[in-house]
């Protein structure tokens, strides 16, 4: 039902958002020196039988996983028909895992179990902790086969395989498919130990009982293990790029400005290198550890000894590398973040100085590709510093100017229009230039010596729009007239804000509310519903640009033609009045999109 109103005289209360649980039974697949982690249960549980929840009929055997270099498959115990009654199904009841090699038998450990005791039903998790569950490594050479049974039902649809290499989880190969029929998993590994994680998926019965099962076992791969390294960032926001102010300052080891990082590897590390080189310096400190480790915090510790050669450096721009290297003498680089490169600096940073303008005087896209390139972030500007994003710092075209507007720095195109301002997100079309090419460098001399440095963003010059803001004036009106969309099952409704010419058109749908607004010839459709479809799909490329707000204090993700009139302009809620929610409509002219928006932001949901 839909309820109209004026909006001055209606209050509209405010929904809490719904948190929702979702499982993720995958196991991750990393490449290269990216980690790749199971995560451990907060207490650190054995899967005993006191950890586990309660069983319904006694405990299984522990699983087994057994190897062999022998070609002869190994006959594998066929399940019992199931029954046709719905089967109690538990953690006690899952299926168990075992493996073979060379006629011995290893116990696989479950660390994470879900199942359905019939078709219709939502899953039942449980789930202890693996880390410290492998005590028994099984002893393999390159070429052996491991052979996997499951029991009581033998019949997985789907099973696959991940090497991770000891200590600290870290992916050592690809995801192994394995036959549902043959089940046999080949030894292909550097040599090293591993815990090998299968993940199964499989129905058995007439009532279709669903299981999704992890297992975990062990085996060591003979020879020298590889080096490898695993490192974790924290997630800060703010500007990337490292400056110092000396020698002494823990940030020349840092990955960036404001992320902390560690790092494991495979073999113990005794040493940290760190080196910073100019065209005409170099500095070298060697960073002893002490008694040697397999983690390495970056940072580097205060406290931890070292010696150096080179310093101290002037004032300036230096490429930077940082290497761990273990007691044996192997090397492994470690991430220096994506500049590889830190700014020293004697002069204090300024919080009154004005922001510089950085300009250049291209002719309009003489430079200009095939492929135009886009970035986008929020514009900052702070101690006479500007950056777009995490760290990349604009150049305008010469036509653009800068003002100061209640206390924010705005920029203005030729034609006088505010293009971007501080603290709020805009795309800017342009190209790149690497703090390290000559064109960075110069540019470089040319920011306060405080900046933080940072590459380059060459903004097109007009005509053509280069720039857009997602039209940061754009609010409802207080004239708009105010409908409420009462809601049905887990759909509580919501409200909305419309110019007085436009209307709203309300149609129920089979499990979510459906109904278009409309006017000013723009039909906007929207869905509020449990299985309302997401405008941010992972194939979105540079025709569109999503923007990420606080509506109602709720996050909203608002869907625009990057630039153009061509293609989607809506938003969407991950939950709004107990559901997902969208809105959306297509091919809207420029000021047909800023309406648009600003019907966005007075969207609220209804209930408690």
């Amino acid at each position: 039902m839909i309820r109209k109103g004026i909006s001055d005289t209606v209050a509209v209360p405010r929904a809490l958002a719904t948190a929702l649980l979702v499982l993720v039974s995958l196991v991750t697949v990393v490449c290269g020196d990216t980690v790749s982690q199971v995560a451990p249960s907060p207490n650190g549980a054995s899967p005993t039988r006191a950890a586990e929840p309660k069983a319904t009929q006694a405990q299984p055997p522990p699983m087994v996983i057994v190897a062999t270099r022998a070609p002869e498959p190994t006959a594998v115990p066929t399940a019992a028909p199931a029954a046709t009654a719905v089967p109690v199904v538990s953690w006690a009841t899952l299926p168990t895992l075992t493996a073979i090699h060379e006629g011995r038998t290893i116990w696989a450990h479950r660390y994470r179990g879900c199942w359905t005791p019939d078709s219709s039903s939502e899953m039942e998790c449980a789930e202890t902790s693996p880390v410290g569950l492998v005590q028994n490594y099984m002893e393999v050479e390159n070429g052996d086969s491991i052979e996997v049974q499951i029991s009581p039902d033998s019949r997985p649809s789907r099973l696959q395989a991940t090497f991770f290499a000891h200590p600290g989880w870290i992916s050592a190969g690809d995801v192994v498919h394995l036959s549902p029929v043959e089940r046999v998993l080949d030894v292909d590994m550097p040599a090293g130990r591993y815990d090998v994680v299968l993940h199964a998926q499989w129905q058995e019965g007439g009532p279709s009982v669903r299981y999704q099962v992890d297992y975990v076992f062990g085996i060591t791969v003979a020879g020298e293990p590889l080096l490898r390294r695993s490192c974790t960032s924290t997630l800060i926001g703010g500007v990337l790029g490292i400056v110092i102010d000396s020698l002494y300052d823990r940030a020349r080891t840092a990955t960036d400005q404001f992320n902390g990082t560690g790092c494991r590897f495979t073999r113990e590390i005794s040493e940290v290198v760190l080196t910073l080189e100019s065209e005409n310096r170099r500095y070298v400190e060697t960073f002893r550890l002490e008694p040697p480790s397999l983690s390495v915090d970056l940072p580097l510790r205060e406290d931890i000894a070292s010696e150096s050669t080179g310093g101290p450096l002037p004032p300036g721009l230096y490429s930077r590398r940082i290497v761990a290297i273990t007691v044996d003498g192997v090397e492994k680089k470690l991430p220096s973040g994506d500049l590889g490169v830190i700014r020293i600096s004697d002069v204090p940073a300024d919080p009154d100085a004005p922001v510089v303008l950085l300009q250049h005087h291209e002719e309009p896209r003489i430079y200009a590709t095939s492929t135009p390139e886009y970035i986008r972030g929020s514009l900052k500007a702070r101690e006479g510093c500007m950056y777009i994003r995490n760290g990349d710092i604009p150049v305008w075209p010469s036509v653009f100017s800068m003002r100061e507007q209640e206390g924010r720095v705005e920029i203005l195109d030729h034609r006088g229009t505010v293009v971007a301002r501080d603290a709020q997100q805009a795309i800017l079309k342009g190209r790149p230039v690497g703090v390290t090419e000559p064109l960075g460098m110069e540019l470089t001399r040319e920011i306060p010596p405080w900046c933080p440095p940072g590459n380059f963003w060459i903004v097109d010059a007009p005509p053509g729009a280069a720039t857009k803001m997602l039209f940061p004036d754009a609010q409802p009106s207080p004239d708009w007239t105010l409908y409420e969309v009462s809601g049905s099952g887990s759909a509580r409704g919501f409200s909305i804000k419309l110019p007085s010419e436009w209307e709203l058109m309300e149609s129920r749908g089979i499990d979510s509310l459906l109904g278009d607004v409309v006017g000013d010839g723009v039909r906007l459709m929207y869905n509020h519903g449990d299985f309302t479809r997401d405008l941010d799909p992972a194939d979105l490329d540079d025709s569109h640009t999503i923007f990420r707000e606080v509506v109602s204090e709720l996050e909203a993700r608002i869907l625009v033609p990057t630039f153009g009139t061509e293609g989607t302009t809506g938003v969407f809620f991950e939950s709004l009045g107990g559901a997902r929610f969208s809105l959306s409509g297509e091919d809207l002219t420029p000021e047909q999109q800023r309406i648009a928006v600003g019907i966005f932001r007075g969207i609220r949901g209804l209930g408690p």
